[in-house]
């Protein structure tokens, strides 16, 4: 097994199979997105969705995969940038905090107006309820703002991994931290989400997933051989989910009035305990293998769609936010109980408006860019 690892890179540039990651885990977020906002009258009510077995089954599996996919899939490209300097770190902190800050107080104008409508609850009281929730670009901030000053002070990827990882074991170890807080800040641990007395969302659960990811963005820029890292990766993968699978149907979770109770209650599925983050590693180790193995069978104009959406998928995460609630007061969204291909249709739909949106954004900015180079 030390044959597969060089001490010195060899693997750079872009690696499409975790282009194929951020972009599958984006879509999978969209399409949560869409049912608990668009397809909900109250947040996740999921009133205007025809459940079945199959679809509770795939939902409870975005909730497990998507946030962790996309937060692991942001640790896997940090290697392979150039901008990985402690200064650019904690620029990236900063910008990645100012955009959660500037996306909640936009988004949520149209969702509270939405619940509005839909419930009778007064815009201002839903408005000040979440726009301080917290979300992926706020863990993501985190991450890279402390990563950034650890490294100010010489510390070691291999120090900087243990301290994500102890404020994981201290969450585990101190529960809910919305005890030791006033109401007031629950929101701020909650994620965006259904806000409980006790938030079971607490912010020092999801540093750890992106140093994972900078752990095995590691390992691929200095494996001599991808096919047998992955071969290696997907067996343990297999073994994995059989295992998981097993578990949940030995322990009655398959059943639909089970998997009904979870995919109501996201809190619950992708809280980050032990368990979920097990859970999470394992599917995701059954996947990168499966889109490493496709990605050597794609044709490169293929390739280079992907990649273009990957190094988008900041832009389109937050654009996609600012169309969505807008979506929920067109009568054909709510007409009746939608089944997974209305929904699965709307996500894409919105997925390509949110591309378009972010390659505008690309545009502008580079329109820009002559004039701000001017002034400065």
């Amino acid at each position: 097994m030390t044959s597969l690892f060089s001490p010195n890179p060899v693997n750079t540039g872009r690696q499409t199979e975790l282009d194929v990651l951020k972009a599958v885990t984006i879509f999978e977020m969209i399409f949560m997105h869409l049912q608990e906002i668009v397809f909900s009258c109250a947040y996740n009510d999921r009133l205007f969705i025809h459940d079945s077995w199959r679809m509770l089954f795939f939902d409870n599996a975005f909730y497990l995969v998507g946030p962790f996919g996309f937060l692991f899939s942001m640790g896997c490209t940090i290697p392979f940038s150039r901008n990985n300097l402690p200064v650019q770190q904690m620029r990236r902190g900063v910008n990645l905090f100012v955009a959660w800050i500037l996306l909640n107080a936009l988004r949520m104008i149209p969702f509270a107006m939405l619940l509005q409508s839909s419930t009778g609850v007064p815009f201002q009281e839903n408005y000040c309820r979440f726009v301080w929730a917290n979300d992926v670009l706020f863990f993501a901030g985190a991450f890279f703002l402390f990563s950034g000053i650890l490294q100010t002070m010489k510390a070691s990827f291999a120090k900087i991994a243990l301290f994500f990882a102890a404020l994981f074991l201290v969450a585990q170890c101190a529960g809910d931290f919305g005890r030791f807080l006033p109401p007031g800040a629950h929101p701020f641990l909650a994620g965006f989400v259904e806000i409980s007395p006790l938030s079971s969302f607490p912010l020092f659960n999801w540093g750890i997933v992106v140093a994972l990811g900078v752990l095995w963005g590691k390992l691929l820029q200095r494996t001599s051989d991808k096919t047998k890292l992955y071969a290696w990766t997907g067996a343990v993968g297999i073994a994995a989910v059989a295992i998981l699978l097993g578990a949940l149907y030995f322990s009655g979770a398959l059943k639909c009035e089970i998997l009904a109770a979870s995919v109501s209650n996201p809190l619950g599925v992708h809280q980050l305990g032990f368990v979920s983050l097990a859970g999470a590693f394992a599917v995701l180790s059954f996947l990168l293998p499966l889109f490493y193995f496709l990605s050597l069978a794609l044709p490169d104009a293929v390739k280079k769609g992907i990649s273009c959406v990957a190094g988008k998928i900041l832009p389109i995460y937050f654009a996609h936010w600012l169309v969505l609630p807008w979506l929920g007061f067109i009568p054909w969204m709510r007409n009746t109980r939608a089944r997974a291909g209305k929904i699965v249709f709307a996500a894409l739909a919105l997925y390509v408006v949110s591309f378009l949106l972010a390659m505008f954004y690309d545009r502008m900015k580079k329109t820009l860019k002559p004039f701000r180079s001017k002034e400065e």
